[in-house]
């Protein structure tokens, strides 16, 4: 799970809210935590150090800070925390995937296919057609 989450206060919210009080449950259940972190990994496969250079780790924290900030709002009658932040997790790596698919389009170094770096953006691109 490499660095260990801390949440960043925000004035905006209440230090009682009921959004940080789930959030900090969530990461206080190591199953649940774990299982947030995974699927984050996971997501950022295709995307990882291409965009924001970022892991798993900076997608859970970015899901984290958007809920807090009322970005994401989670609706508790609807789904638990983790079911609320899985989804902003997926709808997150979906914009970074955007965001590096116009990068990669941009790019001249893919158009040499003799590169390393083209051979993997070969594959992420079919990836991404695979997820389409």
């Amino acid at each position: 799970m490499g660095r260990q989450q801390t949440l960043q206060p925000n004035p905006a919210i209440e230090l009682a809210s009921p959004t940080r009080a789930a959030i900090e449950a969530l990461l206080s259940i190591e199953t649940e935590k774990r299982t947030l972190y995974r699927y984050a990994h996971w997501r950022t496969l295709p995307i990882r150090d291409t965009v924001h250079h970022s892991d798993g780790d900076d997608l859970v924290h970015e899901a984290i800070q958007r809920t807090l900030d009322g970005r994401r709002e989670w609706d508790a009658s609807e789904r638990t925390m983790l079911q609320h932040l899985l989804r902003v997790v997926s709808s997150i790596a979906d914009e970074w995937y955007k965001e590096m698919k116009k990068y990669v389009e941009l790019s001249d170094e893919h158009t040499r296919p003799d590169t390393a770096h083209a051979q993997i953006l070969r594959q992420i691109a079919q990836i991404g057609r695979a997820h389409v």
